[in-house]
């Protein structure tokens, strides 16, 4: 069958209100047809971590008078994300259209160890490290103009926090800790939290999009510490769709 043929079939079925969801857009700067497309994108994600905060109450400010000869501190911050997801869009009005779009986030990890050795040449370390990632559900009200759009979406996204380790206090000055000094890694914990972003973009061709695209995570944990509550997250990164 010839392209033109295609093209004039493609255009039947997308008058057709039942069908709607069949008929996919040619043209991807036309609001007169749904659109299904996936996307990746990654960059960078800041949670608020306070890497440096977090043992300076599990070791003396001063090592004098104690039975510690070194402490070594190590931090690893991974502030980076990455991204896939779905998403159909339909029109409502002239360059304007509505949808929906599911997505799964991965952000990077961040790791924290201490380790302390004493007169003795006894050594005793502390480490821990949380993971977090979420599955999401938002709408998406998208403009475009020409080969241009840019979209507001917001929803609900569904965090899973993955905490490991055990921390062990050394502020006494004393090594090894006592069992009465570690305690263990906040438990694991998964939670909805609230998500809104706001995406800018062009069109490279007719199944091919580029956007910038910035999100703020409505999270609970504004201590900067590890915990099993959710920080706030905003992220900033690039990304590309495939429309069919």
């Amino acid at each position: 069958m010839k392209l033109s043929n295609l093209l004039v079939a493609a255009a039947a079925l997308s008058s057709l209100s039942a069908l709607s969801t069949a008929a996919f857009a040619d043209d991807v700067t036309s609001t007169n047809n749904s659109q299904i497309y996936v996307g990746a994108e990654g960059g960078l994600a800041d949670a608020g971590f306070d890497l440096d905060k977090f043992y300076k109450s599990y070791i003396p400010s001063d090592l004098t008078g104690t039975d510690l000869t070194s402490v070594s501190y190590k931090r690893k911050s991974y502030n980076l994300y990455g991204n896939l997801h779905v998403g159909m869009l339909f029109p409502v009005a002239d360059d304007i259209s509505v949808g929906g779009q599911l997505g799964y986030d991965k952000f990077g990890n961040q790791q924290v160890k201490l380790s302390a050795t004493n007169y003795s040449n006894v050594s005793d370390s502390s480490k821990e490290s949380e993971k977090i990632s979420d599955l999401n559900a938002e709408l998406v009200v998208q403009g475009v103009y020409n080969k241009f759009f840019g979209n507001v979406h917001g929803g609900m996204g569904y965090f899973m926090i993955d905490n490991s380790g055990e921390v062990k206090n050394f502020s006494s000055g004393v090594v090894p800790a006592s069992a009465a000094n570690t305690t263990g890694a906040p438990q694991n914990k998964n939670s909805l939290r609230p998500i809104a972003g706001v995406e800018f973009g062009y069109s490279f061709t007719d199944h091919v999009q580029g956007y910038v695209d910035y999100n703020h995570v409505f999270g609970t944990n504004t201590h900067g510490d590890f915990s099993n509550k959710v920080p706030n997250i905003n992220t900033l990164g690039v990304g590309v769709n495939y429309v069919f």
